[in-house]
């Protein structure tokens, strides 16, 4: 009787635990790479909301002072919720899906500034978000 103890090689058993977790790697891999896309996708849409209110803000502060009307009267008491009345200054630019709006008061924080707000609103997946950027102009 010839017996072999010392046979080399794996089972099934050992193969199919192989690989199930090889199959299970992959998978987790896979759904990391489709969190990562869904993640660089808002943080594009990021830059692009902050370049359009940049942009705006520039824009505007780069006008005379006398040139920039009021849109809104603030005092210390409601200065954000008169900032975010913006139906009074929309800019309508629309880029993609995303809104410009601004608002500018005058005297506000004191007398012979003026401030500015720029808000762009974006929808990223159903949901509303926002990036406002403040500006307080003085008079020359």
């Amino acid at each position: 009787m010839n017996i072999h103890h010392n046979q080399r090689g794996f089972t099934l058993v050992e193969v199919m635990v192989a690989l199930t977790l090889l199959a299970v790697g992959i998978a987790a891999a896979g759904t990391m790479q489709i969190s990562a896309l869904g993640a660089s996708d808002i943080a594009i849409r990021i830059t692009d909301a902050s370049t359009l209110a940049s942009a705006t803000m520039e824009e505007l502060i780069s006008e005379d002072y006398d040139d920039l009307t009021s849109t809104t009267s603030a005092t210390d008491a409601n200065y954000d919720t008169a900032m975010s009345d913006l139906s009074t200054a929309t800019s309508g630019d629309g880029t993609d899906d995303m809104e410009v709006f601004w608002n500018i008061a005058d005297d506000y924080p004191i007398t012979d500034t003026k401030a500015i707000r720029v808000i762009v609103r974006r929808s990223d997946k159903g949901v509303m978000r926002t990036i406002t950027l403040d500006y307080i102009m003085r008079k020359p």
